[in-house]
């Protein structure tokens, strides 16, 4: 990654790069890809899944339709360097038709156990002054089928299937606009289970920021720009068994104008 890439991602950004990218160490070995953290306990991690959306358009057009799924009212822009979403029909009121929203699947299975670092950002508040950017993760059918198994009800962004259907997962919301909190949510059921500030929105628009989102053993937890942002443990009974790997997908509705991601990598954690 050159200094100029470096340079337009900004300090957080920068930080992962010294701390977490994988590059050359002092002695000009070869240092593995790996998370700026790690969970208590994790005793190392395997890179399951790169993507910096960047490359020639053809290749970046090829994995588009390789690895990813988009479902409801969205269209992803592979542009040079990000992937940039947003929705067929853009209104700065949410929009009341279920289908204007969309989930942005990742075509892949990964374990329970995974750490998801990607880079974020949104528009300028006075274009885009309300918004809701979504990851689901451990996502699988309530019977344990593949999410894109036909027996499943069809989705196409309607908002209900995907929390409240025939599929299991958990979805945190890590970026809502003006509300100022980022939640995460047990499904199936849409069960409100942890909640902390939406450093995202706090941290500014028109800027990378780095997520960090790691689920280990139980556990649940989201940094911001190297600051933790929450965290919550599934205990298993309270509201059902945790669940265990599946796929993950990107939502977003459709009073969010666009936004920005980048340098995606998925990592499974190990004990």
């Amino acid at each position: 990654m050159g200094s100029h890439r470096l340079g337009a991602l900004g300090g957080a950004v920068v930080l992962w790069a010294l701390l977490g990218a994988a590059g050359m160490d002092a002695s000009g070995s070869e240092v593995k890809a790996r998370p700026a953290w790690l969970p208590e306990g994790c005793t190392g991690c395997e890179l399951l899944y790169e993507n910096t959306f960047a490359g020639p358009k053809d290749q970046r057009e090829a994995q588009a339709a390789k690895d990813w799924a988009m479902e409801g009212g969205g269209i992803a822009e592979w542009a040079d360097g990000h992937l940039r979403l947003k929705a067929k029909r853009y209104t700065e009121k949410r929009s009341n038709v279920e289908t204007d929203h969309f989930v942005y699947w990742l075509k892949r299975d990964f374990p329970a156990d995974i750490a998801v670092e990607w880079d974020f950002r949104f528009p300028d508040w006075k274009e885009s002054p309300n918004g809701l950017a979504i990851i689901f993760v451990c996502a699988k059918g309530v019977r344990g089928e593949d999410i894109f198994d036909p027996g499943l009800a069809k989705r196409e962004g309607v908002f209900v299937r995907y929390h409240s259907g025939d599929i299991n997962s958990y979805h945190i919301s890590y970026f809502a606009g003006k509300r100022g909190k980022a939640n995460v949510r047990k499904n199936s059921g849409f069960k409100l289970v942890a909640s902390g500030d939406d450093l995202v929105a706090a941290g500014g628009p028109e800027k990378w920021h780095r997520l960090l989102l790691t689920r280990f053993g139980a556990t649940i937890e989201l940094r911001v720009d190297g600051k933790p942002c929450l965290r919550w443990t599934d205990d298993g009974t309270t509201h059902g068994p945790t669940h265990g790997g599946g796929k993950l997908g990107l939502r977003q509705q459709n009073d969010l104008l666009w936004a920005d991601y980048t340098n995606l990598r998925v990592y499974g954690l190990q004990r």
